[in-house]
């Protein structure tokens, strides 16, 4: 296991570009043809150096750069903003579109005071297609639903985590993949001791469904010549979702990204409130459009499930409890009634263990001999893990222990001594590492992202302004509320009454197990429907094209040769 020295590059994640974001601007030089003689001349009047052109820093360029954990706040706005947006929309031939994440949609309701995120997605649908002539304004929530199955369809592939006495299997765990600002993280600290092989390859929400956009069957099915003239922006709670559409691993050979622009929630208000659009007014209208809007033809669109509950979990996207979920056996009908789910909470909500095990009764000849221990089997260990005080104590966890080797005798002796706690502290399975880690950068996650719409006075309290825990509770609030769950046929799945309770809490182990076997029951339904939208793409009987579609890859970023990287 690695030692993790602290640098000044990890003091501070936002640093301006006149502290550190340095580009050397090489000149070109230009070539001469070549004379067949030398002639020399003395000019009359000396020779004037010609200025450089000013070094402009890409987004790339951060991307090829470690001298920051993730990036300047201040080049995503410039490079990624309202004004490209607009300057974009603004040539010919464009067809726009909007893909918009839930965790947006639920700052956005909140602030606005809006009754849930369905009438948060109404009111920019109509602002965007109405104001800015967008062609289709879409929500993420069904790309979020293709990651969920492409994470457990790859959980199965490498199989669960093995205790260390076993000796065989996997020793590694799963780490999640959504976070754009815990990948760079990863890629710019961690590259050399086995971490990076450890992320899941499955996309984020975000650039599945920028991929899908982006393909030439949609282009066909929406009437548009080529994907060039698809201009495909994200509004996303994240200013690093930013640099996760320029990552070179999401843009085609010829030139041609995903997802062209992301803009945050916070510059969407901003928008909004400049055009002087009325929030409340579009919120009371019907949602009247166009027949074309949002209905392109239905075996090659993205259907719009904004109004399905979303996955039972957390609400950063459900990726712990999908995979908790996935490791439950279906065949038995017992099954429910022998599950025991342990909770433990670690460091408040930001640092929680999650253990499910299978309660086996004692057999016959063990009630013969008055044996009656029953046996617990660990069917699911995983974890949460949000903010970046939090990405240490993970990374020590869970590096692999022939990294341990170069660490300090000190530390590999302390590393040592932790885990034989860890064996002896709950039994002989303690030893067994994660199956799979939800990872966030953002202290209680995703709805906490930095490109949120900041606390303000009209959020519904009765004081001037919340607290922080206050409004993100509020946002969780919205995130989870749904009126009604449609099934994929767009009938309602089940009553109002018998709605999938959000996981809210973690106090209710018991609680958990049956909020689980519910929503397992009715996501089914929902997986029939993505396994037949799968086949109409063809990705069923073409497992590279799915590859390609859902998958992607990492790499190590070299460190920076600079005096701020100095080791202490």
């Amino acid at each position: 296991m690695a030692t993790n020295s602290l640098s000044l590059i990890d003091l501070n994640d936002y640093l301006g570009p006149s502290q550190l974001c340095t580009k050397p601007n090489i000149p070109t030089q230009q070539q001469q043809a070549s004379l067949s003689r030398t002639q020399i001349q003395l000019d009359a009047h000396p020779p004037v150096a010609e200025p450089l052109p000013r070094a402009q820093i890409t987004l790339n360029d951060c991307l090829a750069c470690s001298g920051c954990i993730t990036s300047s706040e201040s080049i995503l706005v410039s490079l990624q903003s309202v004004q490209e947006v607009l300057k974009e929309l603004q040539k010919p031939n464009r067809y726009p579109i909007l893909s918009i994440s839930s965790h947006s949609l639920a700052s956005f309701a909140a602030y606005n005071q809006l009754d849930s995120i369905s009438t948060g997605f109404k009111v920019l649908k109509k602002y965007f297609a109405e104001t800015h002539h967008f062609a289709l304004v879409l929500d993420t929530s069904f790309s979020q639903r293709l990651h969920l199955l492409e994470s457990r369809r790859e959980f199965k592939n490498r199989g669960p985590a093995k205790n260390e006495e076993e000796g065989s299997g996997n020793m590694s765990p799963i780490l999640a993949s959504s976070c754009p600002a815990w990948i760079c993280y990863a890629e710019k600290t961690q590259g050399k001791n086995g971490i990076l092989e450890m992320i899941s390859r499955v996309k984020s929400a975000q650039q599945i469904q920028g991929a899908l956009l982006k393909s030439p069957r949609f282009a066909e099915s929406v009437g548009v010549g080529s994907v060039e003239q698809i201009y495909h922006v994200c509004v996303m709670s994240c200013y690093d979702k930013k640099l996760e559409a320029s990552r070179s691993d999401f843009v085609s050979e010829e030139g041609i990204k995903d997802v062209d622009c992301v803009l945050t929630t916070r510059e969407v208000q901003d928008m909004i409130e400049k055009d002087g659009f009325d929030i409340l007014q579009a919120a009371r209208e019907p949602d009247q459009f166009e027949p074309s809007l949002n209905n392109p033809p239905s075996q090659v669109s993205i259907p719009i499930w904004i109004d399905h509950p979303p996955p039972v979990g957390s609400s950063s996207g459900g990726y712990l409890f999908n995979l908790l979920r996935a490791s439950i056996p279906t065949d038995r009908e017992d099954i429910i009634d022998r599950l025991r789910l342990t909770v433990d909470r670690k460091r408040g909500s930001d640092y929680v263990e999650y253990r499910l095990q299978l309660v086996h009764p004692p057999s016959l000849k063990e009630e013969v001999l008055d044996q009656s221990t029953e046996r617990l089997e660990t069917l699911f260990y995983g974890a949460l893990f949000y903010g970046f005080k939090n990405l240490q104590n993970l990374i020590r966890k869970i590096a692999p222990p022939t990294s341990a080797s170069s660490a300090h005798p000190r530390a590999r002796m302390v590393m040592g001594r932790r885990r034989k706690e860890q064996r002896l502290e709950g039994g002989k399975d303690e030893g067994r590492t994660y199956d799979f880690v939800e990872v966030m950068a953002c202290p209680s996650g995703c709805v906490n992202g930095g490109g949120q719409i900041p606390i303000g006075s009209q959020s519904g309290f009765s004081s001037s302004a919340p607290t922080n825990k206050q409004w993100i509770n509020k946002l969780e609030e919205v995130y989870f509320h749904s009126s009604s769950p449609p099934s994929p046929s767009g009938e309602h799945a089940q009553p109002p009454d018998q709605q999938i309770k959000p996981v809210a809490s973690h106090d209710d182990p018991a609680g958990l197990v049956d909020t689980l076997h519910a929503a397992q029951r009715l996501e089914s339904n929902e997986d029939v429907f993505i396994q037949s939208w799968l086949d109409s793409w063809g990705f069923l009987s073409d497992p590279s094209s799915r590859d390609r579609t859902f998958l992607t890859s990492y790499r190590a970023v070299e460190p920076e040769s600079n005096g701020f990287a100095v080791q202490w």
